[in-house]
C-alpha cells in the first residue's frame, strides 16, 4: 500500500525556507551586535548573556533545519511512501487510513 505525502513534503520545504530566512536575519543581527560591542563600552556579563542567547537561538535553528532535511531525505521525490502490509493493517484497524 502507498500513501501520498507530497503535501506534507511541500509544507516541510516551506518550513525549511522560513527557518533559513530567520537564520539569515539572526546572522545579520549577530554581525550588527558584534560591530556594536567592538565600538562600545559594555558590561561583559551583559555582552555574554546577549551573545549566548543569540548563539543558542542560531544553534536551535540549525537543529530544526537538520531535522527537516533528514525528514525530506527519507521522503521519495514522488511523494509516495510504501507501507508494509503489517503497518497498513494496523493503521487501517485504527481508522487512520482507508483502502
Amino acid at each position: 500500500m502507498q500513501i501520498d505525502v507530497f503535501n506534507k513534503r511541500e509544507k516541510a520545504c516551506q518550513l525549511l525556507r522560513n527557518v533559513q530566512s530567520a537564520q539569515c536575519v539572526l546572522k545579520i543581527k549577530i554581525d550588527e551586535f558584534t560591530d556594536y560591542i567592538v565600538n562600545a563600552r559594555l558590561d561583559s556579563s551583559d555582552v555574554n548573556s546577549k551573545t549566548s542567547a543569540m548563539i543558542m537561538s542560531y544553534s536551535a535553528m540549525l537543529e530544526v533545519q537538520r531535522i527537516i532535511l533528514e525528514g525530506l531525505a527519507k521522503t521519495p521525490p514522488s511523494g509516495k511512501v510504501v507501507l508494509s502490509p503489517e503497518l497498513a493493517g494496523v493503521l487501517r484497524s485504527h481508522g487512520l487510513i482507508s483502502r
